[in-house]
């Protein structure tokens, strides 16, 4: 006998091991005939008698020879519950004296079943390790303490051994450990593959069995399809601490999406939000999560709505819809945690392995034959009750030959009922056409199966059925972003019919494609004006046969991507034409208005115009400046850059070097060229500009004017401040004589001049230009137009610089609020804005707050910007100083080192900026205990910046009063006094003796002639009675001053 290989008894049938059917009282004699203890017991088969003994003696712990079994039996299913019950730890079976226990028991029967109970725990241990990665799977009861005295022979306490038992069963972990056991059990949820459960189970074997978008509803026409459905709600709605994810798979048209928001509608009292997300690209994706941020409140970036759920306590569900493309990488917005649920809906087959808990995946690759005919007969405006059993009978046939497919089901339907066919007639229809249809019209990029084609042939019997100016309008649709199809579009387009751009531009082919547009709009005039009723009565035609619907939450035209993909292999031109016309459709929609509605639906566009780029077609030049337009107006620079490009290639071909169109185009690649950081670029092109400018049109011409304010703008954003405040008056002198004061041009002159003034320290004078541009222009343009708002911030900019920290704040979160309302949050302009309302907070001391805008900023411009951009630099540079008010030197360093070398390669060591850079990086230098290497960097900063901005720029004082803070803890107080003394004479000149500065400077010195001693003391007495008087609250100057350090 080989007792590791035992025998089983079993009460069921087994194929492969069959044994013979013995009563139960054999089975328990034979199976506890413990040889050393009792005799053999002999059992009878087939007239031989066969001795058994019992199977502990090598196979104590019997689980593993059962889960072999099962995996045996139940090859297919899931396991949901093991319990297993020891009889008792191997301490607990005791060794009492030798002589004693030799008169009782063999020697060698003792260490076999000490050897037993070790066994049992050593396998017990082995299946707690296989299952731990899995709650709720394996359970293991044994009485562990209590019985440890107990030696073989004490039969008469067996009462002990059962209070022991109770007192095990009555602890709290046990009956924790008992009601887990009891509701799996009970529940019978299959949780881990049967063919993995004889390995260590990992937790993803277990799991992988195979503005805001809100979630729709499911359409009004909805069949119930109780078992997909069900089994998405027994998974997402379980009470496991563990995160769920439950996917939907199948072919495109099954009925995924509507089976994840009826699962979604039926649960909905249970989830705290509810967030539906686009997942058919990354755009879309990052978009709707972005969207949904926005409209929490919670941030701007779909980071922040995974963040935010991630911290959720209540719970959530999350529904990836059309998650088609694997390489989106889903699980990393997949929110950390076990709070909420994940529910997905792809033909991604996949990403079944997504899924996570029981039952947590469905193929959805057609209805129930019952649900399907029900379905036909509710779109066919037929019922059971009154349908005749040869229509049924023909009906069950022909949902039999769309494959039960949801979508063909739906279209059969619809088409029924619209032209009152039978079930038979449509049936036959169909059974005659399908292979001419599916053969003309295949397309190589959906790699067809037979089944997809069954939806194909029906699509096409709906599309003839079609009027022209139906069919046109899916042509015109077919490349254009198919969930954000607006009725603005169409509106605008119609609205707008006029010529875009230069004939001289335009292609005979382009020419052909606008005449071809303009005659289909203008069916939706009626006496010149929009006619929404004409325009609504195609959709509804199209929407009759379920080739379109309509999301009522968004306000958007929904085309399916499998619809979409087919009516593009029907269109009866080319595919570059029909990517002409949708191109077109858009251009003829897009308008340069301020007010923020135009610049709310030009905003909308960037997912079509970003679908239309994915293709080559004739017309991208053609309408590449108002898409760059539109980039460059959402932040994206890069795209704006390349498609201006694009667009001033035809120009020059087609047009003269000094033409208007030219020009212009030129000066916004420029502006593009100064939003990306490349100064130098833009300024070749303002350059130029200005020259054809001057000789065409004279010095005064508004048109030169704009050019040359241009150029200062390029020069002051290079640092060359005197250059650019000698065009910038001579601009602001010549609007206000040409155009008067109160025009936008001369505004904005006024504007670009008091920024001119700021960036040189001439505080009192940007200030008074300011003002004035601020008021005039909230009367002129109205509060939220984004030249008021640029107006409002260099106010701020102005105030903060004076001091004026509430009145800034006051200011910056007006401009904040405006920014998030009109550009969305993820604008640099509004990027821009939160930096400055982090600006403000740093210089109130509250760094925390600073800091939370501060990361925010920083990942939006390097997403939007690059990770060395000029403003991305600044983001980091500004980070760090708050690291180093916090006390976080090494972080604040790391990022500082890495701004000075990016720096040193964009500008050159000399810039403004770069020696930003270096003084910051000194100053933490210096908070390090790092005195030589902080000295030698800030004399170096100070000796340069003197050079380049002047001795009494306010950047010049800043980087002294840092050198003499320096000299300062190191003792050299003579060096930090002449420091400190021309500090103060100077901010004497430049600031009244209320100012911060003035009184940090005062605090500073006075400090140094208190540590001077004896020799500085009527000095000493004398700034420190001046303090007294000008700052009676004894609020420190100097800790407003050292927070000024970095610049």
């Amino acid at each position: 006998m080989n007792a590791g290989i035992p025998t089983i008894f079993r009460s069921y049938h087994f194929a492969n091991s069959p044994v013979a059917n013995y009563p139960i009282w054999q089975a328990l004699r034979a199976s506890t005939a413990h040889p050393e203890m009792f005799e053999s017991m002999s059992i009878e088969e087939l007239g031989i008698s066969q001795p058994y003994v019992d199977a502990a003696m090598g196979c104590s712990n019997p689980i593993e020879n059962v889960l072999a079994e099962a995996k045996e039996i139940y090859p297919n299913r899931r396991v949901a519950c093991i319990v297993s019950i020891g009889g008792g730890h191997a301490r607990t079976i005791q060794i009492p004296d030798s002589n004693i226990l030799s008169r009782v028991f063999p020697t060698n029967a003792i260490t076999a079943m000490r050897d037993i109970a070790t066994d049992n725990e050593k396998t017990a241990q082995t299946m707690a390790n296989r299952f731990q990665a899995i709650p709720n799977l394996y359970f293991r009861l044994n009485v562990d303490q209590g019985t440890q005295t107990m030696k073989f022979g004490d039969w008469d306490r067996l009462s002990e051994v059962i209070a022991h038992t109770r007192a095990y069963i009555s602890k709290v972990q046990t009956k924790e450990l008992v009601k887990h056991a009891s509701a799996s059990v009970k529940n019978r949820i299959g949780v881990v593959p049967m063919k993995y459960i004889d390995g260590e189970i990992q937790l993803d074997v277990a799991a992988h069995p195979s503005g805001i978008k809100e979630c729709p509803a499911p359409t009004s026409v909805y069949t119930e399809r109780l078992e997909p459905i069900q089994r998405a709600i027994d998974c997402l709605t379980d009470h496991s601490q563990e995160r769920r994810v439950f996917v939907f798979h199948g072919l495109g048209g099954a009925g995924k999406t509507q089976l994840a928001l009826r699962a979604v509608q039926q649960t909905r009292d249970q989830w705290s939000d509810v967030v539906y997300v686009d997942a058919n690209s990354t755009e879309t994706l990052r978009s709707t999560l972005g969207g949904f941020a926005a409209a929490r409140n919670i941030g701007k970036t779909h980071e922040d709505t995974i963040r935010w759920l991630s911290l959720s306590t209540a719970p959530w569900i999350m529904v990836f819809d059309n998650a088609d493309n694997p390489s989106i990488g889903l699980p990393q917005y997949f929110p950390k945690g076990a709070q909420g649920r994940i529910l997905i809906t792809t033909r991604a087959r996949e990403l079944a392995l997504l899924s996570q808990g029981p039952n947590s995946e469905y193929s959805v690759s057609s209805m129930e034959p019952g649900e399907a005919l029900q379905l036909l007969l509710t779109l066919s405006r037929m019922d059971m009750v009154g349908t005749s059993m040869s229509e049924k009978d023909s009906a069950a046939l022909l949902v039999q030959d769309l494959g039960y497919m949801a979508l063909a089901v739906v279209q059969a339907g619809a088409y029924i009922w619209r032209t009152s066919c039978d079930f038979a007639q449509y049936r036959h229809m169909y059974s005659r056409r399908p292979r001419q249809i599916l053969e003309r019209y295949n397309n190589s990029l959906l790699e067809l199966s037979g089944y997809e084609k069954t939806v194909y042939g029906t699509w096409r019997l709906s599309y003839e059925v079609l009027s022209q100016r139906a069919q046109k309008t899916l042509w015109l649709v077919a490349y254009l972003q198919p969930d954000r199809i607006t009725v603005d579009i169409f509106r605008l387009a119609t609205t707008r019919l006029i010529d875009i751009g230069s004939d001289t531009l335009a292609t005979d082919s382009i020419r052909q494609s606008l005449a071809d547009i303009k005659e289909y709009l203008s069916g939706f005039l009626t006496d010149g004006e929009w006619d929404i009723e004409g325009f609504l009565s195609v959709m509804k035609e199209i929407m009759s046969y379920s080739l379109i619907s309509y999301d009522r939450v968004n306000a958007t035209y929904v085309l399916h991507v499998l619809v979409q993909k087919w009516v593009q292999t029907v269109i009866p031109y080319s595919s570059d034409e029909a990517l002409v016309q949708s191109s077109l459709l858009l251009l003829t929609a897009i308008d340069r208005k301020e007010d923020s509605r135009s610049r709310v639906f030009r905003r909308s566009l960037e997912l079509h115009i970003d679908g239309l780029r994915r293709y080559q077609n004739s017309a991208i030049k053609y309408v590449a400046r108002e898409f760059g337009y539109i980039m460059q107006e959402i932040g994206r620079y890069s795209e704006a850059k390349t498609l201006q490009l694009q667009a001033l290639e035809l120009y020059e071909e087609f047009l003269p070097q000094d033409s208007e169109e030219t020009l212009w185009l030129r000066s916004e690649l420029a502006d593009t060229y100064r939003y990306l950081g490349s100064y130098k670029e833009g300024e070749f092109i303002q350059v130029q500009v200005l020259e054809i400018r001057k000789r065409i049109l004279g010095d005064k011409h508004p048109h030169t004017l704009s050019a040359m304010s241009n150029l200062a703008n390029a020069y002051w954003y290079q640092g060359l401040h005197k250059q650019a405040e000698l065009l910038q008056v001579k601009v602001l002198e010549s609007s206000k004589q040409a155009l008067g004061e109160e025009h936008p041009h001369t505004l904005a002159a006024m504007s670009n001049l008091s920024l001119i003034y700021w960036d040189q320290g001439l505080y009192n004078q940007a200030e008074a230009l300011q003002v004035q541009v601020v008021k005039t222009m909230k009367r002129v343009l109205g509060n939220g137009h984004p030249s008021t708002l640029d107006a409002m911030n260099n106010l701020f900019n102005t105030y903060t610089r004076q001091g004026r920290h509430k009145l800034a704040e006051m200011l910056q979160v007006q401009v904040l609020e405006e920014r998030k309302r009109v550009l969305g949050d993820e604008h640099p302009r509004t990027l821009t804005a939160t930096n400055n309302l982090a600006i403000t907070y740093w210089d109130q001391g509250l760094y925390e707050q600073a800091k939370s805008l501060q990361m925010q900023v920083l990942e939006g411009r390097k997403r939007l910007l690059g990770d060395e951009h000029p403003h991305t630099l600044n983001a980091l540079c500004n980070l760090a100083n708050t690291y180093r008010y916090l006390g976080l030197y090494k972080k604040g360093e790391a990022i500082q080192v890495r701004v000075l070398e990016a720096r040193k390669r964009a500008l050159g060591d000399e810039h403004p900026h770069t020696l930003s850079a270096m003084s910051n990086l000194a100053n933490t230098y210096s908070n390090q205990g790092l005195h030589k290497q902080a000295e030698a960097i800030q004399v170096h900063v100070l000796e340069t910046i003197k050079r380049v901005l002047g001795d009494e720029h306010p950047n010049t004082l800043t980087v002294m009063r840092g050198l003499a803070i320096m000299y300062s803890s190191q003792g050299q107080w003579h060096k930090a006094e002449s420091l400190e003394v021309k500090v103060l004479e100077v901010v004497r000149r430049l600031f009244d003796a209320h100012h911060p500065q003035t009184l940090g400077a005062l605090e500073n010195l006075a400090n140094t002639y208190r540590h001077l001693g004896w020799s500085r003391r009527q000095k000493y007495k004398a700034l420190k009675a001046e303090i007294d008087a000008l700052n009676p609250s004894k609020e420190p100057g100097r800790s407003q001053l050292r927070r000024l350090l970095s610049f």
